[in-house]
Protein backbone atom coordinates (compact mmCIF):
# COMPACT_ATOMS: atom_id res chain seq x y z
CA UNK A 1 0.00 0.00 0.00
CA UNK A 2 2.79 2.44 0.90
CA UNK A 3 4.67 1.60 -2.31
CA UNK A 4 1.57 2.25 -4.41
CA UNK A 5 0.95 5.52 -2.57
CA UNK A 6 4.48 6.87 -3.07
CA UNK A 7 4.70 5.68 -6.68
CA UNK A 8 1.60 7.66 -7.66
CA UNK A 9 2.05 10.44 -10.22
CA UNK A 10 -0.92 12.17 -8.60
CA UNK A 11 1.10 12.44 -5.40
CA UNK A 12 3.92 14.09 -7.37
CA UNK A 13 1.53 16.67 -8.83
CA UNK A 14 -0.12 17.31 -5.45
CA UNK A 15 3.23 17.89 -3.74
CA UNK A 16 4.38 20.23 -6.50
CA UNK A 17 1.14 22.22 -6.19
CA UNK A 18 1.62 22.47 -2.40
CA UNK A 19 5.20 23.68 -2.85
CA UNK A 20 4.12 26.28 -5.41
CA UNK A 21 1.51 27.60 -2.98
CA UNK A 22 4.06 27.73 -0.14
CA UNK A 23 6.57 29.55 -2.33
CA UNK A 24 3.80 31.93 -3.41
CA UNK A 25 3.26 32.78 0.27
CA UNK A 26 6.99 33.44 0.53
CA UNK A 27 6.75 35.76 -2.45
CA UNK A 28 3.84 37.70 -0.94
CA UNK A 29 5.02 37.88 2.68
CA UNK A 30 8.33 39.56 3.64
CA UNK A 31 11.14 37.08 4.27
CA UNK A 32 13.92 37.56 6.80
CA UNK A 33 17.12 38.51 4.92
CA UNK A 34 19.87 35.89 4.80
CA UNK A 35 22.46 38.17 6.43
CA UNK A 36 20.22 38.91 9.43
CA UNK A 37 20.33 36.74 12.55
CA UNK A 38 17.57 36.52 15.12
CA UNK A 39 18.28 38.76 18.12
CA UNK A 40 20.58 41.14 16.28
CA UNK A 41 19.87 44.88 15.96
CA UNK A 42 19.30 44.38 12.24
CA UNK A 43 16.62 41.78 13.01
CA UNK A 44 14.96 44.11 15.51
CA UNK A 45 14.72 46.89 12.92
CA UNK A 46 13.48 44.51 10.22
CA UNK A 47 10.84 42.97 12.47
CA UNK A 48 9.70 46.40 13.64
CA UNK A 49 8.99 47.35 10.02
CA UNK A 50 7.06 44.09 9.58
CA UNK A 51 5.00 44.74 12.72
CA UNK A 52 4.20 48.24 11.50
CA UNK A 53 2.72 46.74 8.33
CA UNK A 54 0.97 43.62 9.65
CA UNK A 55 0.06 44.93 13.13
CA UNK A 56 -1.44 42.21 15.37
CA UNK A 57 -0.96 39.54 12.68
CA UNK A 58 2.84 39.85 12.66
CA UNK A 59 3.46 37.69 15.74
CA UNK A 60 1.05 34.99 14.54
CA UNK A 61 2.65 34.83 11.09
CA UNK A 62 6.09 34.72 12.69
CA UNK A 63 5.06 31.83 14.96
CA UNK A 64 3.83 29.93 11.90
CA UNK A 65 7.23 30.40 10.27
CA UNK A 66 5.82 32.27 7.30
CA UNK A 67 8.51 34.96 7.49
CA UNK A 68 11.18 32.30 6.88
CA UNK A 69 9.58 29.92 4.40
CA UNK A 70 12.84 28.40 3.21
CA UNK A 71 13.61 26.84 6.58
CA UNK A 72 10.02 26.10 7.63
CA UNK A 73 8.19 22.77 7.76
CA UNK A 74 5.72 24.19 5.24
CA UNK A 75 8.37 23.70 2.57
CA UNK A 76 10.60 20.99 3.99
CA UNK A 77 7.78 18.48 4.63
CA UNK A 78 6.53 18.36 1.01
CA UNK A 79 10.17 18.37 -0.14
CA UNK A 80 10.86 15.26 1.96
CA UNK A 81 7.72 13.53 0.68
CA UNK A 82 8.62 14.48 -2.90
CA UNK A 83 12.08 12.98 -2.39
CA UNK A 84 10.57 9.65 -1.31
CA UNK A 85 8.10 9.83 -4.21
CA UNK A 86 10.87 10.40 -6.76
CA UNK A 87 13.02 7.58 -5.33
CA UNK A 88 10.12 5.14 -5.57
CA UNK A 89 9.19 6.29 -9.09
CA UNK A 90 12.81 5.96 -10.24
CA UNK A 91 13.06 2.45 -8.80
CA UNK A 92 9.79 1.53 -10.49
CA UNK A 93 11.02 2.83 -13.84
CA UNK A 94 14.22 0.76 -13.55
CA UNK A 95 12.26 -2.34 -12.53
CA UNK A 96 9.88 -1.92 -15.49
CA UNK A 97 12.72 -1.61 -18.02
CA UNK A 98 14.59 -4.62 -16.63
CA UNK A 99 11.40 -6.68 -16.40
CA UNK A 100 10.35 -5.95 -19.96
CA UNK A 101 13.58 -7.43 -21.25
CA UNK A 102 12.77 -10.74 -19.53
CA UNK A 103 9.05 -11.03 -20.33
CA UNK A 104 7.95 -13.91 -22.48
CA UNK A 105 5.89 -13.25 -25.63
CA UNK A 106 2.58 -14.01 -23.97
CA UNK A 107 3.31 -11.90 -20.90
CA UNK A 108 4.62 -8.89 -22.79
CA UNK A 109 1.20 -7.94 -24.15
CA UNK A 110 -0.09 -7.59 -20.58
CA UNK A 111 2.64 -5.11 -19.81
CA UNK A 112 1.32 -2.62 -22.37
CA UNK A 113 -0.82 0.12 -20.85
CA UNK A 114 -4.51 0.33 -21.87
CA UNK A 115 -3.88 3.42 -24.04
CA UNK A 116 -1.45 1.57 -26.34
CA UNK A 117 -2.25 1.71 -30.03
CA UNK A 118 -3.70 -1.59 -31.35
CA UNK A 119 -4.37 -3.00 -34.77
CA UNK A 120 -5.71 -6.35 -35.98
CA UNK A 121 -6.45 -7.80 -39.39
CA UNK A 122 -7.05 -11.13 -41.17
CA UNK A 123 -5.45 -12.43 -44.32
CA UNK A 124 -4.98 -15.71 -46.10
CA UNK A 125 -1.63 -17.37 -46.13
CA UNK A 126 0.91 -18.85 -43.76
CA UNK A 127 1.67 -17.44 -40.29
CA UNK A 128 5.33 -18.45 -40.52
CA UNK A 129 5.80 -16.52 -43.78
CA UNK A 130 3.94 -13.47 -42.43
CA UNK A 131 6.20 -13.50 -39.37
CA UNK A 132 9.32 -13.53 -41.54
CA UNK A 133 8.12 -10.74 -43.81
CA UNK A 134 7.13 -8.60 -40.80
CA UNK A 135 10.53 -9.07 -39.27
CA UNK A 136 12.29 -8.04 -42.47
CA UNK A 137 10.14 -4.91 -42.79
CA UNK A 138 10.68 -3.79 -39.21
CA UNK A 139 14.43 -4.33 -39.43
CA UNK A 140 14.40 -2.10 -42.52
CA UNK A 141 12.79 0.63 -40.38
CA UNK A 142 15.53 0.35 -37.75
CA UNK A 143 13.78 -1.89 -35.22
CA UNK A 144 15.54 -4.61 -33.27
CA UNK A 145 13.35 -7.65 -33.72
CA UNK A 146 13.01 -10.86 -31.72
CA UNK A 147 10.65 -13.65 -32.79
CA UNK A 148 9.35 -16.82 -31.21
CA UNK A 149 7.43 -19.44 -33.15
CA UNK A 150 4.85 -21.73 -31.57
CA UNK A 151 2.60 -24.53 -32.74
CA UNK A 152 -0.58 -22.47 -32.54
CA UNK A 153 0.69 -18.91 -32.19
CA UNK A 154 3.88 -17.07 -33.08
CA UNK A 155 5.10 -13.82 -31.54
CA UNK A 156 7.21 -10.88 -32.61
CA UNK A 157 8.78 -8.24 -30.38
CA UNK A 158 10.39 -5.16 -31.92
CA UNK A 159 12.08 -2.17 -30.31
CA UNK A 160 13.43 1.06 -31.67
CA UNK A 161 15.59 3.35 -29.55
CA UNK A 162 15.01 1.19 -26.42
CA UNK A 163 17.98 2.75 -24.63
CA UNK A 164 16.20 6.11 -24.74
CA UNK A 165 13.92 4.87 -21.99
CA UNK A 166 16.89 5.21 -19.67
CA UNK A 167 16.61 8.93 -20.32
CA UNK A 168 13.42 8.88 -18.25
CA UNK A 169 15.29 7.12 -15.46
CA UNK A 170 18.09 9.68 -15.75
CA UNK A 171 15.56 12.54 -15.52
CA UNK A 172 13.93 10.96 -12.46
CA UNK A 173 17.31 10.43 -10.82
CA UNK A 174 18.35 14.02 -11.60
CA UNK A 175 15.18 15.39 -10.02
CA UNK A 176 15.80 13.18 -6.99
CA UNK A 177 19.33 14.58 -6.67
CA UNK A 178 18.11 18.18 -6.97
CA UNK A 179 15.35 17.73 -4.38
CA UNK A 180 17.71 15.92 -1.98
CA UNK A 181 20.26 18.73 -2.33
CA UNK A 182 17.59 21.36 -1.64
CA UNK A 183 16.47 19.41 1.42
CA UNK A 184 19.87 18.88 3.05
CA UNK A 185 21.78 21.85 1.64
CA UNK A 186 21.05 24.12 4.58
CA UNK A 187 22.41 21.56 7.03
CA UNK A 188 25.67 20.84 5.24
CA UNK A 189 26.48 24.42 4.28
CA UNK A 190 27.76 27.25 6.45
CA UNK A 191 27.95 31.04 6.33
CA UNK A 192 30.20 33.67 7.86
CA UNK A 193 28.54 37.04 7.35
CA UNK A 194 29.22 40.64 8.21
CA UNK A 195 33.02 40.46 7.99
CA UNK A 196 34.32 44.04 8.01
CA UNK A 197 37.72 44.66 6.48
CA UNK A 198 39.58 47.86 5.88
CA UNK A 199 42.52 48.01 3.43
CA UNK A 200 45.34 45.87 4.78
CA UNK A 201 43.20 44.03 7.32
CA UNK A 202 43.00 40.24 7.42
CA UNK A 203 40.30 37.80 8.56
CA UNK A 204 40.79 34.18 9.57
CA UNK A 205 38.07 31.92 8.14
CA UNK A 206 36.48 30.12 11.08
CA UNK A 207 35.46 27.04 9.08
CA UNK A 208 38.88 26.65 7.41
CA UNK A 209 41.70 27.05 9.91
CA UNK A 210 44.49 27.48 7.37
CA UNK A 211 42.64 29.98 5.15
CA UNK A 212 42.37 33.71 5.65
CA UNK A 213 41.30 36.64 3.49
CA UNK A 214 43.02 40.03 3.31
CA UNK A 215 41.58 43.19 1.79
CA UNK A 216 44.28 44.78 -0.33
CA UNK A 217 42.26 47.72 -1.62
CA UNK A 218 38.65 48.87 -1.69
CA UNK A 219 37.15 51.41 -4.04
CA UNK A 220 33.59 52.67 -4.04
CA UNK A 221 31.73 55.46 -5.79
CA UNK A 222 28.63 56.73 -4.03
CA UNK A 223 25.48 58.50 -5.11
CA UNK A 224 24.71 61.78 -3.31
CA UNK A 225 22.39 59.95 -0.90
CA UNK A 226 25.16 57.57 0.13
CA UNK A 227 24.10 54.55 -1.92
CA UNK A 228 26.91 52.83 -3.82
CA UNK A 229 27.11 53.48 -7.54
CA UNK A 230 29.74 50.77 -7.91
CA UNK A 231 32.44 49.18 -5.79
CA UNK A 232 35.19 46.64 -6.06
CA UNK A 233 37.36 44.93 -3.49
CA UNK A 234 40.85 43.61 -4.22
CA UNK A 235 41.35 40.62 -1.94
CA UNK A 236 44.09 38.08 -1.38
CA UNK A 237 43.42 34.57 -0.09
CA UNK A 238 46.15 33.18 2.11
CA UNK A 239 47.00 29.59 3.04
CA UNK A 240 49.06 29.30 6.21
CA UNK A 241 50.13 32.93 5.79
CA UNK A 242 51.22 32.64 2.15
CA UNK A 243 49.21 34.22 -0.65
CA UNK A 244 47.38 31.49 -2.58
CA UNK A 245 45.42 33.64 -5.01
CA UNK A 246 44.25 37.20 -5.61
CA UNK A 247 41.01 38.40 -7.15
CA UNK A 248 38.63 41.32 -7.44
CA UNK A 249 35.19 41.13 -5.81
CA UNK A 250 32.45 43.17 -7.41
CA UNK A 251 28.70 43.24 -6.99
CA UNK A 252 27.25 39.96 -8.21
CA UNK A 253 30.68 38.44 -8.94
CA UNK A 254 31.80 36.22 -6.03
CA UNK A 255 35.13 34.44 -5.82
CA UNK A 256 35.14 30.64 -5.56
CA UNK A 257 38.02 28.96 -3.77
CA UNK A 258 38.18 25.37 -2.49
CA UNK A 259 34.43 25.03 -2.21
CA UNK A 260 34.07 28.43 -0.52
CA UNK A 261 32.42 31.49 -2.01
CA UNK A 262 33.67 34.96 -1.08
CA UNK A 263 31.21 37.71 -1.97
CA UNK A 264 30.80 41.42 -1.41
CA UNK A 265 27.87 42.29 0.86
CA UNK A 266 28.06 45.98 1.65
CA UNK A 267 30.37 48.76 2.79
CA UNK A 268 30.67 51.41 5.48
CA UNK A 269 32.52 54.65 6.31
CA UNK A 270 36.11 54.30 7.41
CA UNK A 271 37.90 57.10 9.28
CA UNK A 272 41.71 57.09 9.23
CA UNK A 273 43.58 59.30 11.70
CA UNK A 274 47.31 59.98 11.90
CA UNK A 275 49.23 62.61 13.87
CA UNK A 276 52.48 64.53 13.55
CA UNK A 277 54.14 66.63 16.25
CA UNK A 278 55.49 70.14 15.66
CA UNK A 279 58.72 68.70 14.20
CA UNK A 280 56.89 66.39 11.79
CA UNK A 281 57.58 63.21 13.76
CA UNK A 282 54.67 60.71 13.78
CA UNK A 283 52.75 60.43 17.04
CA UNK A 284 51.76 56.86 17.88
CA UNK A 285 48.07 56.06 18.31
CA UNK A 286 46.15 53.19 19.84
CA UNK A 287 42.68 52.06 18.79
CA UNK A 288 40.48 51.22 21.76
CA UNK A 289 38.39 48.15 21.07
CA UNK A 290 38.95 44.60 19.93
CA UNK A 291 42.44 45.54 18.70
CA UNK A 292 44.72 47.66 20.90
CA UNK A 293 47.82 47.77 18.74
CA UNK A 294 50.11 50.78 18.79
CA UNK A 295 50.15 52.22 15.26
CA UNK A 296 51.06 55.39 13.43
CA UNK A 297 47.73 55.42 11.59
CA UNK A 298 44.54 54.29 13.30
CA UNK A 299 41.30 53.38 11.54
CA UNK A 300 37.76 53.44 12.83
CA UNK A 301 34.98 51.46 11.14
CA UNK A 302 31.73 53.30 11.76
CA UNK A 303 28.17 52.37 10.83
CA UNK A 304 24.55 53.20 11.61
CA UNK A 305 24.74 50.82 14.58
CA UNK A 306 28.25 51.75 15.75
CA UNK A 307 28.59 55.50 15.30
CA UNK A 308 31.31 56.03 17.91
CA UNK A 309 34.97 55.12 17.99
CA UNK A 310 37.84 55.87 20.36
CA UNK A 311 41.55 56.35 19.79
CA UNK A 312 44.14 56.86 22.53
CA UNK A 313 47.24 59.02 22.17
CA UNK A 314 49.47 57.48 24.89
CA UNK A 315 52.31 59.98 24.57
CA UNK A 316 49.87 62.90 25.14
CA UNK A 317 47.58 61.19 27.66
CA UNK A 318 44.66 61.97 25.36
CA UNK A 319 41.61 60.02 24.18
CA UNK A 320 39.98 61.00 20.89
CA UNK A 321 36.28 60.32 20.43
CA UNK A 322 34.92 60.24 16.86
CA UNK A 323 31.14 60.28 16.41
CA UNK A 324 29.54 59.80 13.00
CA UNK A 325 26.86 62.43 12.53
CA UNK A 326 23.45 61.72 10.96
CA UNK A 327 23.09 61.99 7.20
CA UNK A 328 22.85 65.63 6.09
CA UNK A 329 19.38 66.89 5.28
CA UNK A 330 18.37 67.56 1.71
CA UNK A 331 19.86 70.71 0.28
CA UNK A 332 23.05 70.61 2.35
CA UNK A 333 26.49 69.32 1.52
CA UNK A 334 26.67 65.55 1.04
CA UNK A 335 30.11 65.07 2.62
CA UNK A 336 30.09 62.92 5.78
CA UNK A 337 30.21 64.73 9.11
CA UNK A 338 32.27 63.70 12.11
CA UNK A 339 32.23 65.10 15.63
CA UNK A 340 35.81 64.90 16.89
CA UNK A 341 36.44 65.45 20.62
CA UNK A 342 39.56 65.04 22.74
CA UNK A 343 39.64 64.25 26.47
CA UNK A 344 42.48 64.19 28.94
CA UNK A 345 43.04 60.64 30.20
CA UNK A 346 41.18 60.03 33.46
CA UNK A 347 39.20 63.28 33.18
CA UNK A 348 35.95 64.35 31.53
CA UNK A 349 36.94 67.89 30.58
CA UNK A 350 37.07 68.58 26.87
CA UNK A 351 40.42 69.48 25.39
CA UNK A 352 39.09 69.83 21.85
CA UNK A 353 35.71 69.58 20.12
CA UNK A 354 34.79 70.30 16.51
CA UNK A 355 32.43 68.97 13.86
CA UNK A 356 34.37 68.11 10.72
CA UNK A 357 32.88 67.67 7.27
CA UNK A 358 34.89 65.49 4.98
CA UNK A 359 38.63 65.03 5.27
CA UNK A 360 40.41 67.66 7.37
CA UNK A 361 43.49 68.63 9.37
CA UNK A 362 43.14 69.89 12.94
CA UNK A 363 45.56 71.08 15.59
CA UNK A 364 45.28 69.66 19.11
CA UNK A 365 47.81 70.91 21.66
CA UNK A 366 50.48 71.51 19.03
CA UNK A 367 50.06 68.23 17.18
CA UNK A 368 48.55 68.05 13.69
CA UNK A 369 45.94 65.37 13.19
CA UNK A 370 44.96 64.36 9.67
CA UNK A 371 41.48 62.87 9.31
CA UNK A 372 40.68 61.11 6.04
CA UNK A 373 37.51 59.38 4.96
CA UNK A 374 37.44 56.06 3.18
CA UNK A 375 35.29 52.98 2.95
CA UNK A 376 35.62 49.52 4.42
CA UNK A 377 34.19 46.39 2.81
CA UNK A 378 31.66 44.04 4.38
CA UNK A 379 32.07 40.60 2.85
CA UNK A 380 30.52 37.21 3.41
CA UNK A 381 31.89 33.69 3.09
CA UNK A 382 29.69 30.70 2.32
CA UNK A 383 30.14 27.06 1.51
CA UNK A 384 27.44 24.77 0.16
CA UNK A 385 28.68 21.34 -0.96
CA UNK A 386 25.28 20.59 -2.50
CA UNK A 387 25.67 23.33 -5.12
CA UNK A 388 27.77 21.07 -7.35
CA UNK A 389 25.19 18.31 -6.88
CA UNK A 390 22.39 20.65 -7.97
CA UNK A 391 24.43 21.66 -11.01
CA UNK A 392 25.11 18.01 -11.84
CA UNK A 393 21.41 17.21 -11.39
CA UNK A 394 20.39 20.07 -13.69
CA UNK A 395 22.77 18.85 -16.43
CA UNK A 396 21.57 15.25 -16.02
CA UNK A 397 17.95 16.39 -16.15
CA UNK A 398 18.58 18.27 -19.38
CA UNK A 399 20.38 15.28 -20.91
CA UNK A 400 17.57 12.93 -19.88
CA UNK A 401 14.88 15.16 -21.36
CA UNK A 402 16.80 15.59 -24.62
CA UNK A 403 17.50 11.85 -24.89
CA UNK A 404 13.86 10.96 -24.32
CA UNK A 405 12.46 13.69 -26.57
CA UNK A 406 14.80 13.44 -29.53
CA UNK A 407 14.90 9.64 -29.73
CA UNK A 408 11.61 8.44 -28.36
CA UNK A 409 11.53 4.69 -27.66
CA UNK A 410 8.97 2.68 -29.62
CA UNK A 411 7.79 -0.86 -28.97
CA UNK A 412 5.77 -3.21 -31.20
CA UNK A 413 4.35 -6.58 -30.24
CA UNK A 414 2.62 -8.86 -32.72
CA UNK A 415 0.87 -12.22 -32.40
CA UNK A 416 0.23 -14.41 -35.44
CA UNK A 417 -2.42 -17.10 -35.24
CA UNK A 418 -3.02 -19.36 -38.27
CA UNK A 419 -5.98 -21.67 -38.70
CA UNK A 420 -7.27 -23.29 -41.89
CA UNK A 421 -5.25 -20.96 -44.14
CA UNK A 422 -6.43 -17.78 -42.42
CA UNK A 423 -3.92 -15.77 -40.36
CA UNK A 424 -4.93 -13.28 -37.69
CA UNK A 425 -2.31 -10.69 -36.76
CA UNK A 426 -2.76 -8.66 -33.58
CA UNK A 427 -0.45 -5.67 -33.10
CA UNK A 428 0.34 -3.58 -30.04
CA UNK A 429 2.31 -0.34 -30.32
CA UNK A 430 3.57 1.86 -27.54
CA UNK A 431 4.91 5.27 -28.24
CA UNK A 432 3.64 8.53 -26.79
CA UNK A 433 -0.13 8.73 -26.44
CA UNK A 434 -1.70 11.76 -28.05
CA UNK A 435 1.28 12.45 -30.33
CA UNK A 436 -0.23 13.09 -33.77
CA UNK A 437 3.06 12.40 -35.53
CA UNK A 438 3.52 9.04 -33.84
CA UNK A 439 -0.10 8.06 -34.48
CA UNK A 440 0.45 8.81 -38.17
CA UNK A 441 3.71 6.84 -38.17
CA UNK A 442 1.96 3.91 -36.51
CA UNK A 443 -0.83 3.94 -39.08
CA UNK A 444 1.65 4.06 -41.96
CA UNK A 445 3.75 1.26 -40.48
CA UNK A 446 0.71 -0.94 -39.88
CA UNK A 447 -0.45 -0.40 -43.45
CA UNK A 448 2.97 -1.52 -44.70
CA UNK A 449 2.94 -4.58 -42.44
CA UNK A 450 -0.52 -5.50 -43.59
CA UNK A 451 0.60 -5.16 -47.21
CA UNK A 452 3.68 -7.37 -46.84
CA UNK A 453 1.80 -9.95 -44.76
CA UNK A 454 -0.81 -10.25 -47.48
CA UNK A 455 2.02 -10.94 -49.90
CA UNK A 456 1.96 -7.48 -51.54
Amino acid sequence: MAWRFFSSRRLTIALLVIMVLVLACGAVLPQMPDDVTVGSPQHARWYASVQAHYLQWADRLDQLGLFSIRDSLWLRTPLALLLVNLVVCTAEQIWTILREGKLGPQEFAKAFPPDSETHSFLFTGDAHSALGRSRQLLETHGYRVRTQEGTSESHLAARRFPSSRWGIVLAHGALTLIVASALIGGRLGWHERGITLGPGQEYQVQHAESTSVRLEDFQVELYPDGRPRWYKADVALLESGAVATSAVLTAGAPLSYRGMSFHQLSHGPLVSIRALDAEGVPVTLQTLGTSSMIVEEASLQLSEDEREGYIAVPARNLVLQAVLQPEPVSGTEDSPSLLLQAYRGGATDLVYSETLRGSARVDIEGDTYTIEWGQYAIIGIASDPTFSLVLLGAVALLVGIIATTCRRPRFIRAAYTGKQGVVEMRLLYRGYAGDITETHDFGTLMAEMEEVCRGG
